[in-house]
């Protein structure tokens, strides 16, 4: 029989990181249709743990570290419910800015109180090895030992997005029922997919399809 850390290794097949930033690759574990959200990739709180490392914005041994806390069910559920709150907030920023709107007052609100919670626990601290380094780099309280510590840099992405100068790159995939996002970074600025390989293709499949309908029924 399987364990649960298999079958979310099975499922981090799923994890797709091409959206060029971890924020948007955050939305990204859903499909926003307008028949609502499908094919939801965190499903439970292993799915959350794995994506953190899978993404990089948190490193293996905090993972590791997460995986080995015996968190009660009350608290996995309350982590994982948290996660998909703050993806619902950042897709409903992000999709207004795409569009050219003005963020929801609401949505922009519930952001800043995620991220006083999440930069509450940024400090400075000295870097490790030789003596001659004394350089200092950012670090996070509670990193590994909260449920959500994975959510702190996917909200510290997302605020340094939305006020730079990538923010004028932000995109939604062109693809029928998939709404995933992503910064375009191609050279004349007309990036429509998400992946050319998934909506692009199936989406030159279609005109293809639509073509031979039209000119067997001429």
């Amino acid at each position: 029989m399987p364990t649960k850390a298999t079958e979310a290794e099975n499922r981090s097949f799923a994890f797709k990181f091409v959206a060029g930033d971890p924020s948007l690759d955050f939305v990204n574990t859903v499909d926003w249709t307008e028949q609502g959200l499908r094919d939801d990739r965190l499903t439970d709180y292993d799915d959350l743990v794995l994506w953190g490392e899978r993404s990089g914005v948190i490193p293996v041994e905090v993972a590791l570290q997460l995986t080995a806390q015996q968190f009660s069910p009350q608290e996995r559920t309350a982590a994982l419910f948290a996660a998909q709150r703050l993806r619902d907030i950042l897709q409903e920023i992000f999709a207004r800015i795409a569009d050219g709107r003005e963020p929801d007052k609401d949505a922009l609100q519930m952001l800043n109180e995620s991220l006083g919670d999440a930069f509450s626990r940024l400090h400075l601290c000295l870097r490790g090895g030789e003596a001659a380094d004394v350089a200092l780099h950012w670090s996070w309280r509670g990193m590994g030992s909260e449920p959500t510590c994975m959510l702190w840099p996917v909200v510290k992405a997302a605020a340094a997005l939305l006020a730079g100068e990538d923010v004028q790159r932000l995109r939604v995939c062109a693809g029928v029922a998939c709404g995933w996002m992503y910064l375009d970074r191609s050279r004349n600025g007309l990036r429509r997919w998400c992946e050319m390989s998934t909506c692009g293709a199936r989406a030159k499949a279609r005109r293809h399809y639509e073509k031979t309908r039209a000119r067997i029924g001429s």
